[in-house]
């Protein structure tokens, strides 16, 4: 557009150029030249007569004195800038225009390019959504196929535990069934022994007749219990109330053999003394009667001097066990009606059970768990309401309803040491924490304990029960801690395991801490006066040293720690004299292999490690 504009002037200016320069005194055009316009004055026309010229040429009139085409050119060049200024404005428009429809373009292609993005995230969401319905309709199904699965392994799974639970029900209801019944066998063999016997005698002149009458009227009230266990036996009977029998029937088969053998000791003292009598004239003393079988539980072998009975028991000891026998004896003259009394069996059974089910799921899971046990045993023998099962079981109905559960408590503790520690050592710190927090609120409590201890393994008193005279093999032994069954006597490596389960628990009760708030009534004193009395007795096979294997192991590491060179020098005299006095005493096996080698190696480490299971600080 510019290109059709200047070219016309350029060539009008050109042309006339020449003719006008000489007329041109100043700045006529340029950026510099400021014009105003003059009005034009008027012409005259001009006249008629005229110059003929070659019409071939074309020229510019003449003009006189340069004033008029001076104007002219200013108008010229008014119009140039005046159509300058109209196309620059024309080309702005134009811009303007081009630049709204550009604006109006893009923002058209913004739009379109927004809606195909809004439209393939609509899609990407439908193939989404599409994929997420069919995925959890696939996940729906095999959730539900599972879930059938999983309904149908826990039904079988219950169908067999319902039938091993039955036929666990029945075996354990066979096994006390056979035990009642092997203990009547027991109690009669008992009556036909003590007849046979008062047949065999003299009836004239007996001297026991007052005693043969006191144990014929004492075998006549078993006879009636065990009539009534008998007839018991006839109902359904669950199996707490079948080992509630079977511990009766025991009971009572044991105290019928005690009677008898009791019976058979005086009327051999008898016959003995009639025969001393025939056979000298010489006054004599009547001999010294023999210790009668039921007694001897309660009381240590008589002997004349004090460095006889030294080699079994120390007689500090031995005062303190006959102590805490008598204590027990006379305790269970107290509890004779509420064992024996069929009214409170129920009572009896219930109250069982509240210590059965605490004491069988104490564990060190944790501290809460820990307080719940030992809050559920504090209340019961504290004679409050405790919960079993669907009732409420309270103590305090019987003046020694909780005598009862203390006994029966202290009993049951030591059988898991039995039972429980000796397959699982580490269980017996909890176990042991638990037992003194009670202690420390029932003292009475705390001397049972070391009645059972001491019964079921007289090891810890430290007592070696020498042997009776007239006793026979399952008497003797049985009062050393072996179990027997259908009159068979268990193997030694059963014996020294269950053996090592109650000691181990009896030395954590002297490690252990009862719960916050207490201080323990039997703490490592307790372990240095064991040790202190057990090497000055002369050691048994196996026995002695599995008890120091166990000793060691379970507070050896405390002892370092609290009694640092006096015990150094206890193991040095252990490595040294005991060990040799185990190999006189013919002592092999792995119990004295155990113990060696754990010597040994303290001598080299000066070290015992601390034992699994360890309760540093409980807090609960």
């Amino acid at each position: 557009m510019d290109e059709e504009f200047d070219e016309p002037l350029k060539k009008a200016v050109f042309c006339k150029l020449r003719k006008i320069a000489p007329y041109i005194s100043e700045v006529t055009i340029g950026p510099g030249t400021v014009r105003k316009p003059k009005p034009l004055p008027r012409v005259s026309p001009p006249t008629s007569s005229k110059v003929p010229r070659d019409k071939s040429i074309k020229t510019s009139p003449k003009v006189k004195g340069g004033l008029p085409t001076r104007q002219l050119l200013d108008l010229l060049d008014l119009e140039r800038q005046e159509n300058a200024q109209k196309a620059l404005n024309e080309r702005l428009n134009l811009f303007k225009q081009f630049e709204k429809s550009q604006e109006e373009v893009g923002k058209q292609m913004r739009i379109k390019e927004e809606l195909s993005l809004i439209a393939d995230m609509q899609r990407q969401e439908m193939t989404i959504v599409k994929a997420s319905q069919k995925f959890d309709t696939g996940q729906s199904a095999a959730v539900i196929h599972m879930t059938h699965i999983r309904e149908n392994a826990l039904l079988k799974m219950k169908e067999r535990q319902e039938k091993f639970e039955a036929e666990k029900l029945k075996l354990v209801k066979d096994v006390g069934v056979q035990k009642i019944y092997t203990n009547i066998v027991k109690f009669y063999k008992a009556i036909n022994g003590t007849i046979e016997t008062a047949n065999g005698c003299d009836p004239e002149g007996h001297k026991w007749c007052e005693s043969v009458k006191l144990h014929n009227e004492e075998l006549d009230k078993l006879n009636v219990k065990v009539q009534q266990v008998q007839t018991y036996l006839g109902n359904e009977l669950s199996v707490d109330q079948l080992n509630e029998l079977a511990q009766e029937s025991e009971e009572i088969a044991l105290k019928a053999r005690n009677i008898y053998s009791d019976y058979v000791t005086q009327v051999q003292n008898y016959i003995h003394q009639k025969v001393v009598e025939k056979e000298s004239t010489i006054i004599s003393p009547s001999p010294q009667p023999i210790v009668p079988p039921s007694q001897v539980e309660l009381i240590p072998q008589k002997v004349n001097d004090n460095i006889g009975i030294s080699k079994y028991i120390s007689l500090k000891d031995l005062e303190s066990y006959e102590a805490l026998m008598k204590f027990h004896s006379d305790l269970k003259v107290q509890l004779t009606q509420i064992e024996t009394d069929p009214a409170f069996k129920t009572f009896r059974i219930d109250l069982k059970k509240a210590i059965n089910i605490p004491v069988n799921s104490i564990s060190g899971v944790n501290s809460e768990h820990l307080l719940d046990k030992y809050q559920r045993l504090h209340g019961l023998l504290a004679g409050q309401s405790v919960n079993v099962g669907d009732k409420q079981v309270n103590a305090s109905r019987h003046p020694q309803g909780r005598v009862f559960c203390m006994d029966f408590l202290a009993r049951k503790f030591v059988m898991q040491g039995d039972i429980i520690v000796s397959s699982s050592p580490e269980s017996a710190f909890s176990y042991a924490t638990v037992m003194l927090s009670l202690w420390n609120d029932f003292l009475e409590f705390g001397q049972l304990l070391l009645v059972y201890f001491y019964q079921f393994c007289p090891y810890l008193v430290p007592y070696y029960i020498p042997r009776q005279v007239g006793e026979s093999d399952q008497e003797f032994y049985s009062k050393l801690g072996y179990q027997y069954k259908d009159g068979e006597i268990e193997t030694q490596d059963k014996f020294l395991k269950r053996m090592r389960g109650i000691m181990r628990l009896f030395f954590a009760l002297t490690l252990s801490k009862p719960k916050e708030g207490q201080m323990s009534p039997f703490n490592l004193k307790q372990s240095w006066k064991w040790l202190a009395s057990f090497l000055r007795l002369n050691p048994q096979v196996d026995i002695s040293a599995t008890a120091l294997h166990v000793f060691l192991e379970t507070v050896g590491f405390q002892m370092k720690a609290s009694y640092g060179v006096a015990f150094e020098r206890i193991i040095q005299i252990i490595a040294k004299t005991f060990i040799s006095k185990c190999h006189e005493a013919k002592c092999s096996g792995g119990a004295l292999t155990r113990l060696e080698l754990l010597v040994s190696e303290y001598l080299q480490t000066h070290k015992f490690e601390q034992p699994d299971g360890y309760i540093e600080n409980p807090k609960w």
